[in-house]
């Protein structure tokens, strides 16, 4: 009856001390690395050669924030809007290493202009391709490069029976006052223009309103 107790004994112990296991990692959890050195790896959407995945091009923040080499323009217009077929791509492999972790970097096009903002906040302007324009916005970041907001700054674009053009300069340091000129062209061959102004406000805390 003792050795069965203390077998008894041994076994409860044993159970209580077995080390918790392991829970499997998420998969939306940013890849962590355990040192200063970015990770690397493959993007397997390649859709233009699904054999042959897309390299990752992790950046650090300080290459990111290098990449914009323009400063920021008081006016845009659509004469503005010059690039390079391949500058519209420049963000789809890259990952942002921050924090010891990667991250998609949340904005499409071309860098062009980087500030800062205060308390953190950053401003950036990227030139990019939409659906049926080419555009140039303003993003704000967050401290840690999430996106807050967006807006158009310059724009050329429409189909086969509508085009429009926006423009517009900065009044200050966050107002922008931007005008939008649409011309529809229908099939009886009368030609109508519309001219739309508005202004939208960069507020401090990254909203655009």
């Amino acid at each position: 009856m003792i050795k069965y107790r203390i077998f008894l004994l041994i076994a409860l112990c044993a159970a209580s001390c077995k080390p918790p296991e392991k829970s499997a990692l998420h998969e939306d959890r940013p890849i962590a690395s355990h040192d200063s050195t970015p990770p690397t790896g493959f993007l397997p959407d390649n859709r233009v050669e699904p054999d042959n995945p897309v390299e990752i091009d992790t950046i650090t923040v300080a290459e990111f924030v290098a990449g914009f080499r323009e400063r920021e323009l008081q006016e845009y217009s659509v004469d503005d809007l010059n690039y390079h077929e391949q500058d519209l791509l420049f963000y789809r492999a890259k990952r942002l290493f921050i924090n010891d972790s990667l991250k998609v970097i949340p904005i499409s096009g071309y860098p062009k202009s980087f500030r800062e903002m205060g308390k953190g906040m950053k401003r950036i302007t990227t030139l990019a391709e939409g659906e049926v324009n080419m555009n140039i916005s303003v993003y704000t970041l967050d401290r840690f490069y999430n996106v807050i907001d967006r807006a158009v700054l310059t724009l050329r674009g429409g189909d086969e029976t509508t085009s429009s053009e926006e423009y517009g300069k900065f009044l200050n340091d966050s107002t922008y006052s931007r005008t939008t000129l649409i011309i529809d062209y229908p099939g009886d061959g009368k030609v109508t223009a519309d001219t739309l102004r508005r202004q939208f406000i960069i507020h401090l805390n990254g909203k655009i309103e």
